[in-house]
């Protein structure tokens, strides 16, 4: 069953700081990280997900990987999943 729940504003708040935590942690990489889905949309009601925050710090994880290849002049094929 799925449930539908009203618009909470904490959605964009802690998408905030997911967005602080994978720029931070993948800076010179990436410019941009977008909140999209229905939580995005103010007044919409939505399926929330908890898994926004374990996805920042997966994504957050891959970049320091890639960072650190790099730094080790090493030169990543294939996927990071």
């Amino acid at each position: 069953m799925i449930v539908l729940t009203p618009h909470d504003p904490a959605w964009a708040a802690h998408f905030a700081a997911a967005r602080e935590e994978i720029v931070s942690a993948c800076a010179g990489l990436i410019t941009e990280v977008h909140h999209i889905g229905s939580t995005a949309i103010p007044g919409l009601a939505a399926k929330p997900r908890r898994r926004g925050n374990d996805r920042a710090e997966h994504d957050a994880a891959r970049c320091r990987y890639l960072k650190g290849a790099h730094r080790a002049r090493q030169r990543h094929r294939g996927a990071i999943r």
